[in-house]
């Protein structure tokens, strides 16, 4: 069941604009948001299969080099420096599982071996649990999952490879590594391998629980500080499909969701709509993100789609998990297996393009927050092209949409090294999976090694490379047309012309009429933009698509097309999801953008409900207060994760108060801990204040419960639920006397 593939990052297929409706639309392709790429090899052998050159531990050498290896785990040190952990490679004279540790200095572009053995196949030292010491090392592996707090401590979970006894299988230690003592601490899991899964219950942290050995899992970083994983190969079974969290302060594992079995299929919903039983299928080797405003992204990978495609296979589907709302909504790509890619036009920002099914490639976010992704083993451009890639996307998290922007269209390509530390056009990795890939700044990562090709042969790469972007921002963006034909099959045809420019329509069946999208013009009105002073300051005021006048610091509405003001609150159906921003809502056909007016809480991206797909309740209960805060200086507690929007605090029930800055309390919390933004907070509890937001008296619960029934009993929520997901959704409530009110 192993297999020495990796555990990386990367994208999905951009269809999600032609969702939940059935309409004509046509669309032209947007310049990539990357205006330029630009490779430089900066070190390392040309060949493959290279033994490693270790020389003296802890003495830098420019003839010191690690060997070619894959899957090894990667970190970004202080002072220019990057490390890397063990990978299924070779050593100084043996091939196998790594545990050697090095670094690499991206100033003088030499390495250093700083610790761990050089050959291959070692088991661990464990030590005593939670102490550590000199002694201790994990044990050599490959396809580990690893998160970083800071720059001088390293986290390491699980992989293939051998445990305290040379038994090799699927690992679940916990190990913590420190860059200024060179001491590894194992602080978790068990040292044998093969272990099973404790589960425990959902959302519950406590130290017996663990997610048993697996290899190849997905993980992130998340917002809330903790470390997330999903899904990977357990070695014995099969896929899993499970998500878990891990706090690095209490040393504490949370099963947090998704199937306890193996080898599930996913549950798709349309793209771009939130739906509690979505989920992806059971995979391991996938590609992930985590996006600025805190979401975890996961792409592709080894493993099952829907239920009609039967085994298992390379993906490439698009996903992305809210932490505060615990949901996945499927964004855009197959739900079936082994799909080649649509490449497009090099540079074009397209929704006919899409990177094909692939695991073990690497990812990375840029400084312009997109999501881009590298290579892995999968298919190329059609069914019949499968092998190493070496192909660079970029997915564009605003138009829903990919971009093709450097490699190959096919498969196994060579590498072109050209002169050590100097660029060039033809210079570019050859088709590779399983490289390490250190994301220093978010425009120059850099690349090392995995398995594919050099400029002359094919087997373990020990190549480094630079990566150079420049960036601006994409000035075109999808213009739908309303033109409904009675047909009864989808049919899509394409043209490109010498301009990079390409129009895609689709003829499908239609039994309502969609009104155009609406375009916003820049003429301000004299309607207040939400709350009388809830927006007193340019940014905030912006952000949710109003007019700020700095010389009243007044936010004001904008005006809109007829259409979309001519739809009054109480007809207005949710449209996208609810972190949902103005250009994103916009850019779905057929949705319109406005905040309320008066103090009215009604969705502010949103469908005519006489035009909107799936609308089967009129949503005049939607009109509510908006929640009040408490006033400043009482005790106002903090609503969701730092760094919430407006958007989310509203539909989570809470209040937003921009002017809040430093006028709030918690008790056991600094200021420090929120500061990311000190806008969200728990609402006022009053009977004037709406039925969603009420709480039970004798209620005694803690911030994520509390949070949780928010969420469950909010009327925007719950009519959000009607609308997407039908009646027996929408009617499920919680009433509560008037009497008692918080």
């Amino acid at each position: 069941m192993f297999r020495a593939r990796s555990l990386a990052r990367g994208l999905g297929v951009a269809v999600c604009l032609l969702l939940a409706a059935t309409f004509s639309v046509s669309v032209v392709a947007a310049l990539s948001p990357v205006s330029t790429v630009s490779w430089t090899w900066i070190g390392g052998e040309t060949g493959t299969n290279k033994y490693g050159k270790y020389g003296t531990l802890n003495q830098t050498s420019p003839e010191s080099v690690p060997g070619g290896r894959q899957n090894p785990a990667a970190w970004v040190g202080s002072s220019s420096l990057v490390y890397m952990f063990g990978g299924f490679g070779i050593g100084n004279t043996s091939f196998g599982p790594l545990n050697d540790i090095w670094k690499f200095n991206l100033t003088s572009l030499e390495w250093t071996w700083i610790g761990g053995p050089p050959e291959a196949n070692k088991p661990g030292v464990y030590g005593t649990l939670g102490l550590g010491s000199p002694a201790n090392i994990p044990g050599s592996r490959f396809q580990s999952a690893y998160w970083q707090t800071d720059e001088q401590h390293f986290w390491l979970f699980g992989g293939t490879g051998y445990d305290v006894n040379s038994n090799f299988g699927a690992l679940n230690d916990m190990w913590l590594y420190g860059t200024g003592s060179g001491v590894w601490t194992w602080v978790g899991g068990n040292e044998t391998i093969n272990a099973s899964p404790d589960y425990g219950p959902k959302d519950v942290f406590g130290p017996f629980y663990n997610p048993g050995a697996r290899s190849g899992a997905a993980f992130w970083l998340g917002a809330d500080g903790l470390f997330w994983l999903f899904g990977g190969e357990n070695g014995v079974y099969g896929y899993l499909s499970d998500l878990w969290s891990f706090n690095s302060v209490t040393f504490e594992w949370a099963y947090r969701g998704g199937s306890q079995l193996v080898n599930q299929p996913g549950n798709y919903s349309a793209p771009g709509v939130a739906n509690n039983s979505s989920a992806p299928g059971a995979r391991g080797f996938s590609h992930t993100w985590t996006d600025f405003e805190g979401n975890l992204w996961l792409f592709g990978g080894l493993g099952y789609g829907n239920s009609t495609a039967l085994g298992q296979g390379n993906l490439n589907d698009l996903w992305v998990y809210n932490i505060s709302q615990s949901v996945w909504i499927f964004i855009a790509g197959n739900t079936t297996i082994k799909n080649p890619g649509s490449y497009g036009t090099l540079g074009d920002v397209s929704p006919t393009s899409y990177p094909g099914a692939r695991d073990s490639g690497v990812s990375f976010v840029d400084s312009f927050g997109n999501l881009q992704l590298f290579g892995g083993e999968g298919f190329a451009n059609t069914s019949e092209s499968f092998g190493n890639l070496n192909d660079l996307w970029v997915f564009d998290i605003t138009l829903g949409q990919w971009a093709w922007i450097n490699g190959s269209q096919s498969a196994d390509a060579l590498s072109v090294y050209g002169v050590l530390n100097e660029s060039d056009p033809s210079v570019v990795p050859g088709g590779r999976f399983g490289p390490a890939l250190w994301n220093t700044s978010g425009t120059d990562p850099i690349l090392f090694g995995g398995f594919g090709y050099s400029n002359t042969s094919f087997g373990y790469l020990n190549d480094v490379f630079a990566l150079s972007e420049t960036f601006f921002t994409p000035t075109s963006t999808p213009t739908p047309t309303s033109t409904p034909t009675a047909t009864s099959t989808p049919t899509f045809s394409a043209t490109a012309s010498s301009t990079a420019t390409s129009t895609i329509t689709a003829t499908v069946t239609s039994t309502f009429t969609l009104t155009p999208t609406p375009t916003s013009t820049p003429v301000c009105t004299n309607e207040i933009c939400g709350s009388p002073e809830q927006y007193t300051n340019q940014d905030a005021c912006e952000q949710v698509g109003c007019c700020f006048n700095a010389q009243t610091n007044a936010c004001t509405l904008k005006s809109v097309s007829a259409a979309c003001s001519a739809v009054p609150v109480t007809q207005r159906v949710p449209c996208g999801w609810s972190y949902i921003y103005p250009d994103e809502c916009t850019a779905i056909p057929g949705c319109c953008w406005q905040p309320t007016a008066n103090g009215i809480l009604a969705p502010w991206c949103y469908y005519d409900i006489d035009h909107a797909p799936q609308a089967s309740v009129a949503l005049q209960e939607v009109q509510a207060p908006v929640p009040v805060c408490p006033s400043p200086g009482a005790q106002r507690q903090p609503c969701g994760n730092a760094g919430i929007n407006q958007f989310t605090c509203y539909a989570q029930g809470c209040c937003y108060d921009s002017q809040a800055q430093n006028q709030w309390v918690q008790n056991g919390k600094q200021q420090s801990d929120f500061a990311s933004n000190l806008y969200c907070f728990q609402p006022e509890k009053t009977c004037a204040v709406g039925e969603f937001e009420r709480q039970p008296c004798s209620n005694a619960l803690n911030q994520n419960q509390q949070l949780n029934n928010n969420i469950n009993s909010s009327q925007f929520v719950r009519l959000l639920n009607t609308v997407l997901y039908g009646e027996q959704h929408g009617t499920q409530r919680t009433s509560y006397p008037p009497q008692q009110c918080l």
